[in-house]
Parts: structure tokens; sequence; C-alpha cells
């Protein structure tokens, strides 16, 4: 028999070729399929409901109620600023609604003189004006004189001419009833505007929650719009998950997951899909609001985008020991 060595070398080497090649491509499979079976994803973190606690109005702080990491109920007072400024405001915007009204009620007082004083030149007018006809009809007769005739006609003269007058007049106080009315409904809301920084320069909890990061004290200055502290809404706390594009195929909402919380080591939690991110920014050199954007693992590599999936941990004890911003780990098969 007739041993041919190239021959068998080719031959193992051609075999070891399409073993590697199997193995490689069994890999590559597995690797893009495995998502469709299990899922691990280590870019996840505690998340919650944060409220900015913001003041509506500025003024200089009087009483701090909380410290730090309390736990308040909904309608707490958590900060009052200074009153005084505010009740001055409310004490002078009162007076100004007041002098307004009086100014309205003056000039309703004045159109009802200015009425009855048309009334009256009215009557004086008719008057004059018989007198005046009727001197007419004596001079004619020669029983009155030119110069008493034209005393009455001088009389009419002038009753007609206080009638105008006193139309005008009353024509002006009417086009001043619009002016009045408009500056009492702005000073009344000047008024409410007063109450309502008043009503803002205490401040309250909105929910049940957790102070967080408080920085400020009496004496400190608050400016309206510049947040204070956060606010932990209470059982808000959930895991955001960016899980990779490619796994998301598999999920649906109510899927049931494992969370592995960094603060709780070698222990598993159960979990649950509850809602999926509607978008992601491409990009973090024009920053949109509107869109989170999610930084890549790496850098010198093509990596998929991923997408913030939120996720409720069904069996945790007792979320006070959750801290916001912690990592975990989900595990999904």
């Amino acid at each position: 028999m007739h041993f041919n060595y190239d021959d068998v070398m080719g031959s193992f080497f051609h075999n070891k070729l399409l073993l590697l090649a199997s193995l490689l491509l069994l890999f590559i499979a597995g690797y893009y399929s495995s998502g469709y079976f299990f899922i691990y994803n280590n870019d996840a973190y505690v998340s919650a409901n944060v409220v900015k606690i913001t003041p509506s109005v500025s003024g200089l702080i009087t009483h701090i109620n909380i410290i730090d990491n309390q736990e308040v109920k909904k309608g707490d007072l958590l900060v009052t600023l200074d009153q005084e400024p505010f009740n001055i405001a409310v004490n002078n915007a009162t007076a100004l609604v007041a002098q307004a009204v009086a100014q309205q009620d003056l000039l309703s007082t004045q159109l009802k003189e200015a009425q009855a004083g048309i009334e009256i030149s009215q009557a004086q007018a008719n008057f004059a004006k018989l007198e005046f006809e009727r001197y007419q009809i004596l001079q004619k007769k020669n029983s009155v004189s030119k110069n008493d005739l034209d005393s009455k006609q001088e009389e009419y003269n002038i009753a007609t001419a206080t009638l105008e007058k006193s139309q005008l007049t009353y024509q002006d106080l009417v086009k001043r009833a619009p002016l009045d009315q408009a500056l009492v409904q702005q000073q009344k809301a000047a008024l409410r505007q007063a109450e309502y920084n008043l009503k803002m320069s205490q401040i309250y909890a909105p929910s049940a929650g957790y102070i967080n990061n408080l920085k400020v004290y009496a004496g400190d200055y608050a400016n309206q719009a510049t947040p204070l502290f956060g606010f932990i809404t209470k059982n808000s706390k959930h895991i955001v998950a960016n899980i990779k594009e490619s796994n998301l195929v598999s999920l649906t909402k109510g899927t049931l997951v494992w969370v592995y919380l960094s603060n709780h080591p070698w222990k598993l939690y159960r979990g649950q899909i509850t809602s999926f991110g509607r978008g992601v920014s491409r990009s973090n050199t024009q920053p949109d609001p509107s869109l989170p954007y999610i930084e890549p693992i790496t850098n010198w590599i093509r990596y998929e985008y991923r997408i913030p999936v939120r996720i409720k941990l069904m069996n945790f004890p007792n979320s006070n020991h959750l801290p916001v911003g912690i990592d975990a780990k989900v595990i999904i098969f």
C-alpha cells in the first residue's frame, strides 16, 4: 500500500479549516441569536421620578422645615420665604383695587348726575323755546317790544347751549366707563398675582417622597426658577436598562427579568418590564432634550444603539434602601 504523506497532511489541514470555519459560524450564529434566548445587560441603574424643588418667586429663606434625606408626606411645609414683602404687596394691591372701585362708583354717581342735568337742561330748553315762540307771536301783535323778543331768544339760545353741554359731559363720562372698568379688572388681576406670590412663598411637598441633596439654609436667598434641592417621589423607584437594539425583538411589556443590584450582592430580584423608550438621540453634538443620548461603552468600534427599558422591581423589600443612580445588571432568559 502506497502512503502519500502530502495527501494525508492536506486532508488534515482541510478538515481542520472546515472545523474552524464551522466553529466560527456557530459562534457568530450563537452571538447574534443569543438575544432571542438569553440577555445579559450590565448597562442598567436605579432611577426614580426626581422633582427639582424650585421656587416660583424670589425671596429670603426664613425657615427650612426639613433635613436632608427626610421622608415627607404630600402637603408638608418644606421652605418658607420672608412673608413681609409679599404681605406688603398684597396690601398695596388691595388698596389699589379699592381705589379703582371707588373711582368706578364715583363715575356711576357722576353719570346719574349728568343724566339728571340733561333732563333739567332739556326742560329749561323746552320752556325757553315756548317762551321765545310766544313772544314772537306777541311781537307781531306789537304786544311786546323787539328788545323783549331778543331777550327771550337769548334765553332760548343759552338753554340750548346748556343742554348740548350737558349731553357732551354725559357722553364723556360714558366713554370713561370702559376705562374705569378695565382699571378695576387690572387691579384685581394684580391683587390675584400678589396673593399667588404670597401663597408660593411657602413651598410644600408635591407628593409623598424624600428630600435629596439639601444644601440651602435659613438666611440663603431663593431665586425664582432656580432649583433649591431634589425631591424623590415615593414608590417611583425603578430600574432603567439600556438594552441593545438587537435584543429588543424578544421583549414585550410584562416580560419577567432578574435584577442584580450592586448594593445587594449575591441576590437576584424579580422584575417586570413596564415600558420601552420611544426613541434615542443618535448624536450628542446637538443635544435634544426630548430624546435621551446613551453614551456608547467604546469609541473605537461601531456599537449598537441602546434603548432605555423601564423595569419595576416586584419583590424588593424596601425601596428606602435603593439609592437612585446605583448600578444594576439585568438578566433575561
